[in-house]
């Protein structure tokens, strides 16, 4: 995979504090050196220091080591970093899912009925969800949510794939999103990666 201009990324680097990770994108890509800018600007290291930029598409993460070319002063969310000669591929994966408390609605457009829900875990390929009865394995449903960056789905196209009885009359459902549009689930595929990078950071 080559890196692109907008493609987010997360650097990490000892040197920035152990596990530390930091979110941005890739501002500007020349023959011998790489802009990134900065989700956060409170953020300062000197020339030189040894970083590890994490990248990611749908199937694989990638990463390379580089230094920074230019120091990084806080309140500039800028920084240069030498561009890499190889990228590395971590692991290839299917559907990276993460823990979550999301709340939802979904619809089964079997009765056009509304019911919530709260999303408990999430990938790109589907979702668990702890709801209310009344959904059965093979209904086609929409399930709308918002993730806590902000970033709004509604009424993705899904399958009950799974129905297993909770307590207090709520089921667990697996659902298989069935309608996703590519860059609907490369947004939700940028969600999952960073916000499972912050919980290995926090652990």
């Amino acid at each position: 995979m080559r890196l692109d201009v907008n493609q987010p990324i997360v650097v990490t680097s000892d040197f920035l504090g152990k596990n530390a990770k930091y979110n941005g994108t890739i501002n500007k890509i020349e023959s011998n050196f790489i802009t990134i800018k900065f989700k956060s600007e409170d953020l300062a290291f000197s020339v030189g220091t040894p970083l590890k930029i994490i990248f990611w598409d749908l199937d694989s993460i990638y990463f390379f080591e580089t230094i920074s070319l230019l120091p990084k002063q806080k309140d500039n969310p800028y920084i240069n970093i030498q561009k890499p000669s190889t990228v590395a591929k971590s692991f290839k994966r299917s559907f990276k899912r993460v823990l979550v408390k999301i709340p939802a609605n979904i619809k089964n457009l079997e009765t056009n009925t509304n019911s919530q829900c709260i999303i408990q875990d999430l990938s790109a390929g589907g979702a668990k969800v702890i709801g209310p009865e009344g959904l059965k394995v093979g209904n086609p449903i929409k399930i709308s949510f918002t993730l806590p960056d902000q970033e709004s789905f509604e009424e993705v196209g899904g399958l009950i794939i799974r129905a297993i009885p909770a307590q207090q009359g709520f089921v667990e459902y697996g659902i298989e999103f069935t309608l996703l549009s590519q860059i609907r689930k490369q947004k939700l595929n940028n969600f999952i990666i960073q916000f499972s990078l912050a919980q290995e950071k926090d652990e």
